[in-house]
C-alpha cells in the first residue's frame, strides 16, 4: 500500500466527496488562500515540528486530491503529497520542480484545474529561496493556504475535511510539539554542532499518516514501523517529485535510500 493509498484509509476519507459537483466560485489564486493577517488557524500551527507540519500539509494534499480526482487531472497531488512524506526523512528523497515555483496565475479559470495549480505552489514558493534551510524553516503560512484553499473546494456542507484538520492539529500538539528555547535550551558546543542539534530538534521524527488521526495514544514504534513500510514501498518510479536510488546517491545520501533508519 503506498503513502496515498494507507492516508485514505487511515483517515477514511469519504468517496462521495470525489462525486459531488464543484459548485463554488473560484476568483483568482490570491482570494482562496485565507486572510494576510495573523489568524487562529496559523496560531494553532506554531510550536510544531517541521515533520509535523509537512504530515499535515502532505494530508491536506491528499484530501484535495480526493476530492478532484474525478473533475480534473489531479494525479500531480498524490505524487506531491507522497513527496512531502518522504521529505520528512530526508530531504534529499525531494526532487523539486522548480516551475511550480512560480505564481500561477488562475483569474477567469474552472475551479478544479485551478486548485491543481495552486497547491504545488503552496510548497514551492519559498522553497527555492533558501533550499538550505529547509525544512528546517517551519511551514506554518504555507499549510494554513493549504488548509484554506481545501476547505474552499470542499462540498457545501461537508464537514469532513475539516474536522480532520482539526484533529490532526490536535493530535500534533501531543506527539510533535516543538519546545521553544525557554523550556529546552540550546545545547552548547561548536556552532556546527549547535546548528545539527537544534535543526534535528526542529525537524523532528518522521510521521506516518496514522499518527495524524489515530484514535490511540501514539506509540512511536507502530509508526517508525508505519514510517520504514511508506518509504519502502514509495512510487518513486512514477513519482516525477522523488529521486531514485542512483540520484539519491550522486545527491550524497549516505545509506541505502529508500531504508528507513530511525
Amino acid at each position: 500500500m503506498n503513502f496515498v493509498s494507507q492516508a485514505i484509509a487511515s483517515w477514511s476519507i469519504p468517496d462521495r466527496i470525489a462525486d459531488q459537483p464543484v459548485d463554488k466560485e473560484w476568483k483568482g489564486t490570491p482570494a482562496h488562500l485565507g486572510p494576510h493577517r495573523y489568524t487562529p488557524l496559523r496560531q494553532s500551527l506554531e510550536f510544531k515540528t517541521s515533520s509535523a507540519l509537512l504530515a499535515l500539509l502532505a494530508g491536506t494534499m491528499v484530501w484535495g486530491y480526493c476530492r478532484l480526482r474525478n473533475q480534473t487531472d489531479a494525479q500531480v497531488l498524490a505524487h506531491l503529497a507522497e513527496g512531502l512524506f518522504c521529505y520528512q526523512i530526508d530531504p534529499l528523497y525531494l526532487n523539486p520542480i522548480e516551475s511550480y515555483r512560480y505564481f500561477p496565475r488562475t483569474d477567469g479559470q474552472p475551479l478544479p484545474s485551478s486548485a491543481v495549480k495552486v497547491y504545488p505552489w503552496i510548497f514551492f514558493q519559498q522553497f527555492f529561496s533558501f533550499p538550505r534551510f529547509w525544512p528546517i524553516y517551519p511551514q506554518i503560512i504555507e499549510t494554513a493556504q493549504a488548509i484554506y484553499l481545501t476547505e474552499h473546494i470542499m462540498p457545501k456542507r461537508e464537514k469532513s475535511f475539516h474536522v480532520w484538520a482539526d484533529t490532526a492539529v490536535r493530535n500534533l500538539d501531543l506527539i510533535a510539539a516543538f519546545p521553544d528555547t525557554r523550556q529546552e535550551p540550546i545545547p552548547s558546543g561548536s556552532a556546527l554542532d549547535v546548528f545539527e542539534a537544534e535543526s534535528t530538534r526542529v525537524i523532528g521524527r518522521p510521521l506516518g499518516p496514522s499518527a495524524l488521526f489515530a484514535n490511540l495514544p501514539f506509540d512511536a514504534d507502530k509508526n517508525a514501523l508505519e514510517v520504514g513500510l511508506l518509504l519502502q514501498e514509495a512510487e518513486r518510479g512514477r513519482n516525477p517529485f522523488l529521486r531514485d536510488s542512483a540520484s539519491m546517491l550522486a545527491q550524497g545520501f549516505v545509506g541505502d535510500p529508500y531504508e528507513y533508519v530511525q
